[in-house]
């Protein structure tokens, strides 16, 4: 008797395709800044020669600020429609430069200042200046006290502005109360826009130290 065994046929497997291996998604791509603007209050002699730099650049436009305001950046008061001229102008000088996010920046040492063009529009500006803050520090154009002022004010009565800088605005207008009324200055309610009755009665009761700084001023409720 033969014997024998089951047979059985295996059939053959299907082939199968080999595809390269799909390598992982990449996260999504930061881009670095190239430069690091300070944050933290420049000196006087950093603003000094901040200030001088952008006079070098922009001969008869405005900054606003002085060498005894503590400050981060540098602030540029331009014409309404000439804020586009003046940042080329800017950038055709080696000291000013844009960072990769397309803001500008002064370069003073070994360190990088951020750098603002503004406007009357933007500012809360009534006009464009026409007078100038005088100082002996610098070359550099300095807007008067009463633009500082002004401009100071409606950003503080803008309610949709965050309340961090609403606060740093708040210190800024005493400041500037101290250091007109410490020059002899007076304005009265008419002399500068913003600088009402209401707003005079409202500042009393949020800066009992600015008191006698709108007194001297013409700013008095009596």
């Amino acid at each position: 008797m033969r014997g024998g065994g089951n047979c059985c046929t295996k059939e053959s497997e299907p082939a199968v395709e080999i595809r390269p291996p799909v390598a992982p998604r990449s996260a999504s791509r930061v881009i670095p800044l190239d430069v690091i603007i300070q944050k933290a209050n420049m000196s006087e002699d950093t603003l000094s020669q901040g200030l001088e730099k952008i006079h070098a650049a922009l001969e008869n436009q405005g900054a606003m600020g002085m060498g005894n305001r503590s400050t981060a950046d540098f602030d540029i008061l331009v014409e309404d429609g000439e804020a586009r001229k003046a940042r080329r102008t800017l950038l055709r000088h080696e000291e000013f430069g844009k960072t990769s996010l397309n803001s500008l920046y002064v370069k003073i040492g070994n360190k990088f200042y951020n750098v603002d063009i503004v406007t009357p529009s933007r500012t809360h500006l009534s006009s464009f200046p026409t007078s100038v803050y005088t100082q002996h520090t610098t070359f550099a154009v300095i807007a008067p006290l009463d633009s500082m002022i002004e401009t100071k004010i409606g950003a503080y009565r803008d309610l949709e502005r965050k309340s961090s800088k609403r606060s740093t605005d708040e210190s800024d207008i005493a400041f500037l109360l101290e250091l007109a009324a410490s020059k002899g200055m007076t304005f009265g309610f008419d002399g500068v826009p913003g600088l009402d009755k209401d707003f005079s009665a409202s500042f009393r009761r949020t800066r009992r130290e600015s008191e006698k700084s709108l007194d001297s001023l013409g700013c008095s409720l009596e």
